[in-house]
């Protein structure tokens, strides 16, 4: 691939800014010896964008059989594709590819491939890059060939991307990859991930304490991490944020399970915790988590309305954690890096890293962070933090998944084009 961009971004301003920059830039890069006024660049991509850009994003977000699945998501692109008399095709991974002919005159037009990741476990997310490639497919002109390949991922995994054919890219292709985050950013390279696990062998016991509570967090939104690290969007932030309180303030614990996992690379979307708790210090531990409650509730009433944090007396558990293995978690847990890793003078993140998954068992809590970076120096420092750290807590450490990074090229037409 001659040239890989990144465009990060998650609003609808943005969508209409980039599509702007998209088609105009489809319109005179794609070709022509002679670029096309930007009068007629302009009148092209501004009739009625917002409108069309409403309608697409309006459609996808009422299409709710669209969100119980990846099958259902892709039969929507699918029908989409149908209905606009584009022609479309699938692989055995479930990555959809729909190809538009060059218009009249550009057949020997170098062409351009938009990769747009689909994925129902991360629906809100990737509504705005699908907008934006239905809304090129469907609205251009005096262009060379376009290919928009609609990779199937899976809770962020990326087993579609991973698959593709080396023969959808011709050499000449000029490549573009789209993504889905907060800000907005054009990159020569697509970021690259990698997944930690961790493992702490625990000792069990017979609870001390004969108090028992469930707490129970549930209807979050699976996302990927953002630059953000809000307890109340991410269970494991919020339970680490609760026991780091309960000793903080000296109120007598133990812990007897946790679960916040999805199976995925992405924020867990249900968690839930059991601890056991001194009988003199129920009356605090309840202030402690009333006070959870309504920040949790405060934290995502706008965003999120339908998220919800329980909590109730339960049966007294068998057995619970040891009091120094439980302190060797609960301080790994803060010592993990959470955030962001590494940013531009203008605050433009470049490499992020974060918790994803916990779960405890018999025998030991299993723990995952995920890594994301446009860097890949960046990406091998954050491998080698969290393998030091694993050290210095005593845990096992291994790599489960990797993202690879594509690079592209700076000295291409298209790039200096688009950057000017």
């Amino acid at each position: 691939m001659q040239n890989t961009f990144l465009h990060t971004k998650k609003c609808r301003l943005l969508s209409i800014l980039l599509v702007i920059v998209l088609v105009a830039g489809l319109f005179s890069l794609t070709g022509c010896k002679k670029h096309v006024k930007d009068s007629k660049n302009m009148k092209l991509v501004s009739n009625d964008l917002t409108t069309k850009l409403d309608a697409y994003r309006v459609d996808l977000m009422d299409s709710t059989y669209a969100r119980t699945g990846n099958d259902e998501l892709g039969k929507y692109l699918k029908n989409w594709a149908e209905s606009k008399g584009i022609t479309f095709a699938t692989d055995e991974a479930g990555n959809i590819i729909m190809t538009a002919e060059p218009g009249n005159g550009y057949a020997n037009a170098k062409p351009t491939i938009l990769i747009c990741p689909y994925d129902a476990a991360q629906y809100d997310q990737y509504v705005d890059p699908i907008v934006l490639s239905l809304y090129v497919l469907k609205h251009r002109e005096n262009t060379g060939k376009l290919t928009v390949i609609f990779t199937k991922e899976d809770k962020h995994a990326m087993t579609g991307a991973a698959s593709l054919s080396k023969g959808l890219f011709p050499d000449s292709a000029n490549v573009i990859c789209l993504n889905a985050s907060p800000g907005a950013l054009f990159s020569l390279n697509t970021g690259g991930g990698k997944v930690f696990r961790f493992y702490e062998k625990t000792e069990r016991k017979e609870p001390t304490y004969a108090t028992a509570y469930v707490i129970h967090l549930s209807g979050l939104q699976n996302g990927q991490l953002t630059g953000a690290a809000d307890p109340n969007k991410n269970p494991i932030l919020l339970f680490r944020s609760l026991l780091q309180q309960l000793d903080k303030r000296h109120i007598g614990y133990e812990l007897a399970s946790i679960q916040a996992d999805n199976g995925g690379m992405l924020i867990p979307n249900e968690a839930e915790m059991v601890l056991c708790v001194e009988d003199q210090q129920v009356n605090r531990f309840l202030s402690i988590l009333a006070g959870q409650e309504q920040s949790f509730r405060d934290g995502n009433a706008e965003t999120n309305p339908d998220a919800v944090f329980e909590y109730s007396m339960t049966d007294l558990p068998k057995t619970v954690i040891s009091r120094e293995d439980c302190d060797r978690f609960v301080n790994f847990l803060y010592t993990i890096m959470t955030g962001p890793y590494a940013e531009t003078e203008e605050e433009t993140i470049l490499a992020i890293a974060g918790l994803t998954s916990v779960k405890s068992g018999k025998k030991g809590i299993e723990i995952k962070s995920v890594g994301y970076s446009l860097l890949q120096n960046k990406l091998t420092e954050i491998s080698a933090s969290h393998k030091t750290l694993a050290h210095l807590s005593d845990l096992s450490f291994r790599e489960e998944g990797d993202i690879p990074s594509m690079l592209g090229s700076s000295k291409t037409e298209f790039s200096t084009d688009l950057a000017s």
